[in-house]
């Protein structure tokens, strides 16, 4: 992340999150703990329903070696958290995904996160080139999308 906030152009994957009661602080805002909770959902949801992610059967699971998240603007109860998620970097065995939060209908996240994950092989978390590769396929598909549109809006087409 660049320090400097990302707009809504810059994810491919969204999704929405209610802010709950509960989600709130001392202070009357939004937690910092819970933007994580929204990063791992956001996160979450794109593996399951974008790339078949079957926790119980998977070859392959993404451990976190590295997470963040900077702050910009406070979010209060109750708002939308709009979710969208990006792929920054794609390694052989790795990954890093961003993920903005945006409240309600703003264009500049409140809040935006990364997540480094290595893909492991289940039970003995030796890296696994292999089993990462149909993951891979998935999130170039959504790098692909992302270039289409920006494609499209300047008039031309790639993929």
């Amino acid at each position: 992340m660049s320090g400097e906030p990302l707009s809504r152009s810059d994810f491919t994957y969204f999704m929405q999150i209610q802010t709950r009661w509960a989600d709130m602080d001392s202070y009357g805002h939004v937690n910092n703990m819970a933007f994580y909770g929204f990063i791992d959902s956001c996160l979450t949801g794109f593996l399951v329903t974008e790339c078949s992610h079957d926790k119980d059967h998977a070859a392959a699971i993404g451990l976190v070696v590295e997470s963040g998240c900077q702050y910009f603007k406070p979010v209060t109860f109750p708002s939308i958290i709009n979710c969208g998620l990006r792929v920054a970097h794609l390694g052989t065995s790795s990954v890093r995904y961003e993920v903005g939060l945006f409240a309600d209908n703003d264009l500049k996240p409140s809040a935006q996160g990364f997540f480094c994950a290595r893909f492991c092989r289940s039970g003995n978390n030796e890296t696994n080139s292999a089993s990462f590769k149909y993951k891979r396929r998935a999130l170039l598909n959504i790098a692909k999308r992302l270039l289409n549109e920006i494609l499209r809006i300047k008039g031309c087409c790639f993929f």
